[in-house]
């Protein structure tokens, strides 16, 4: 379960939409209890419409609900409502909350603007761009950069603009440094123009709302030349000039490719995907990419361990096994789009030899494996299939559908309570079942088993083997 964005932002007097989507059917009704939390002076006056709970019933994986900003007339900034889940149900897990913030319409807007309408460089040769606020932004904020390119100039023929530039509270200008690249060819009438693209609420394009940089060729009679609008040359920019830096050794920036195409997410990996199931090993990092389609100013990863990012390219490890459902939302701010890959996540030390496959689940660092055989009235048989969910701890069956979850089957480390492991199941079915779970060190086999036509009762066994250390 998770909110459709980490982030909204709303002006006083006007609503917003807050997503809440589920990642699979919930098959039967689902209350979520929602929790809140002011900040920055917000008061419960200041807003209307977060209710107490969100329903869910089956078929239904998604719910809004529209937030109301109060117009109250005041001169105040910075006031938020984080919304997050409390009280959830048993085997419903919570992402991260999110957080509204209520935008001040008594503020002036604040408006941005390029420090020059040209500037020229000489191929061989840098410019320092600025960008420029009017006013203190008095909050964390990203304005996009687009890019027209002109004269047959290409990518490769300059770097160093970004995707987007970050200011925050008492920044009211940054700059970054685009290089001309000397490629020894006559060519001239190159150049790029910048512009505004996506800009926040409230924030608006005033005085030079486009730049031109044009890139002065050095090798023709008639190349080459002064530096009109910025000049050439200078330091580097400092570190933290709000380009930004994932770590990962990439942009770590917004994407804004594809000639205003609407986004459609798209992942790759540097591990092994088959029929829809990736495979990792816990502590070892696995590489994503966003190789999104269309314009995609805004990105955000989500791991199913609560870890999230908004880099283009990053590494993710998870540190205990199971299985994990990754997604990626991506968004032109109209229009989104997501791509998911389930991944399980296996011991890097295994304490057994399971080996998962479709119809057994390895459990408690793949020393448990668990198997189950099912039995109709009429002498129909069969293998259950293993479901992509669960965690080190449990396993998930299903006999002929993959949503119609069949038998719920937990292997728990009971040692410290009565000196063994201990395994509980459920199952939801009056079919005839065989549950076999191996210790694969010992060799030791429990049997749990279920007569056709007859309702499935609970498994209790709190000394099912002995198999901790003395």
């Amino acid at each position: 379960m998770s909110f459709g964005s980490s982030d909204y932002g709303v002006t006083e007097g006007r609503t917003v939409d807050v997503v809440i989507r589920l990642n699979r059917d919930p098959e039967r009704d689902l209350e979520i209890l929602l929790e809140e939390t002011l900040h920055g002076g917000a008061a419960a006056a200041d807003y209307s419409g977060v209710p107490q709970s969100v329903a869910f019933s089956s078929g239904v994986t998604m719910r809004t609900f529209e937030f109301r900003a109060a117009d109250d007339g005041d001169d105040d900034d910075g006031e938020s409502v984080e919304i997050g889940f409390g009280g959830l149900p048993s085997r419903v897990s919570g992402g991260a909350e999110t957080t509204v913030s209520i935008l001040d319409n008594d503020d002036p807007e604040v408006e941005v603007s390029f420090g020059s309408s040209d500037y020229g460089v000489t191929e061989g040769r840098t410019v320092d761009v600025v960008v420029r606020l009017n006013r203190d932004p008095e909050r964390d904020l990203e304005i996009f950069l687009e890019k027209t390119l002109h004269g047959g100039v290409e990518d490769a023929d300059y770097s160093g603009v970004p995707q987007s530039v970050a200011f925050g509270p008492g920044v009211r200008s940054r700059q970054f440094q685009v290089a001309a690249t000397d490629d020894t060819m006559d060519e001239d009438g190159e150049a790029v123009a910048l512009s505004f693209v996506f800009l926040p609420s409230r924030v608006t394009s005033g005085g030079i709302g486009q730049t031109t940089l044009a890139i002065q060729d050095d090798d023709g009679v008639s190349g080459g030349g002064g530096g009109g609008g910025g000049g050439g040359g200078g330091a580097p920019p400092p570190s933290d000039d709000g380009v930004g830096d994932d770590g990962n050794g990439d942009d770590g920036g917004n994407d804004t490719g594809g000639g205003g195409a609407p986004p459609r997410a798209a992942v790759t990996v540097d591990v092994e995907c088959a029929e829809n199931l990736c495979r990792a090993r816990t502590g070892v990092p696995v590489t994503f990419e966003d190789t999104s389609s269309g314009t995609v100013p805004s990105r955000r990863w989500q791991f199913g361990d609560g870890e999230r990012s908004r880099n283009r390219r990053v590494d993710h490890a998870w540190s205990e096994p199971g299985f994990y459902e990754v997604t990626l939302w991506v968004s032109d701010g109209t229009m989104e789009s997501t791509a998911s890959l389930t991944f399980l996540v296996e011991a890097a030390e295994p304490q057994g030899s399971c080996v998962a496959d479709d119809n057994t689940r390895c459990l408690q660092d793949s020393r448990y494996a668990v198997a189950v055989e099912w039995r109709t009235t009429d002498g129909g048989s069969g293998s259950a299939s293993v479901v992509h969910s669960g965690t080190n701890d449990s396993g998930l069956f299903t006999f002929f559908n993959e949503d119609n979850w069949e038998v719920l089957i937990k292997v728990l480390d009971g040692c410290e309570r009565n000196g063994h492991v201990w395994v509980y199941g459920a199952s939801t079915t009056d079919l005839g079942y065989s549950i076999r779970v191996t210790d694969t060190v010992t060799g030791t086999v429990k049997e749990y088993r279920n007569e056709p036509g007859l309702p499935a009762p609970a498994i209790t066994d709190a000394t099912a083997f002995q198999a901790c250390a003395r």
